[in-house]
Formats: C-alpha cells, structure tokens, sequence
C-alpha cells in the first residue's frame, strides 16, 4: 500500500497535468512535511490534522471578529479554506466514533476497570488514549474524553 506521501505525490502528479487547483494545496502539504521531517504515515497525519485544525481556527476567529468588529471578509476566502480542508481529509483515516470507542474500552476489561476508577476524566482519558493507541485507533481526544464521562 502507498504511503500518504506517495499518494500526495501521485496527486499532485494527476493535478497538474489537469489544471486542479488542489496541486497548490498538496503541494504545501509537502513543503510542511519536509519542514516537520514527517515520513511516516502517523507524522503524517498528526502534520495534515494540524493544517486543518488550523484552518478551522482561521475560519473561527475570522468569522468572530467580523461579529465584533462589523467587518466585511469576502466569501470566498472561507471558501478557500474548506475546501483546502476537504482536500486535505481525503488523507486522514475513518476516525471510531463515540459508540466505538466506549465498546472498544468495555471490551478491555482491565482498561475499563481503571477508567471507572480513575481519579478524575483527564486521568480516565489518558487511560482510554493509551488503549486506543495501543490499538493503532484514530480517534479525536475531545471524542474520547466525552466517552470516559
């Protein structure tokens, strides 16, 4: 199976000779590996969820000062960024959703013992993260703390 790397590689191949736009958006991808040293698949996504979470505070913040501040941002730079994003998710894997994660926790007996003792939800989320990566699981930590509640 081709890395995310080659994939990106292959894409930006396949954008260029058709014109996409999307090669930028790949192409920057690549440049932010480089400058990260991310080679694995797993450097990989932590790198692509990091521009995404960041375009997402971008979209955030932008939309919350023009509320406050009563400034005009053209539509099309929201649009800019959601679609750098849609791009950008082709990469990242299925994330388990909330119903996943808490069977996969029940299913360990020994981790769900420790996550109904724990002192406190950041302690039973560590417990939990520890599990779920041990299970080479792509989950969201704000879907895992919701699940150890």
């Amino acid at each position: 199976m081709a890395t995310i790397i080659d994939q990106i590689r292959l894409r930006i191949r396949d954008a260029v000779k058709s014109g996409n736009p999307e090669k930028d958006v790949l192409r920057f991808l690549l440049s932010k590996f480089q400058t990260q040293n991310a080679e694995t698949d797993e450097q990989c996504i932590a790198c692509i969820r990091s521009v995404i979470n960041a375009n997402k505070a971008a979209i955030e913040s932008t939309r919350k000062e023009v509320a406050e501040r009563n400034v005009e941002v053209p539509q099309s730079y929201f649009d800019k960024l959601l679609a750098e994003n849609a791009v950008l998710e082709v990469f990242l894997p299925v994330m388990l959703t909330n119903k996943q994660i808490m069977k996969m926790i029940l299913e360990n007996e020994e981790t769900a013992r420790n996550v109904l003792s724990a002192a406190n939800e950041g302690v039973a989320t560590g417990i939990a993260m520890k599990l779920l990566k041990a299970n080479k699981a792509f989950v969201d930590g704000n879907d895992v703390k919701l699940a150890v509640k």
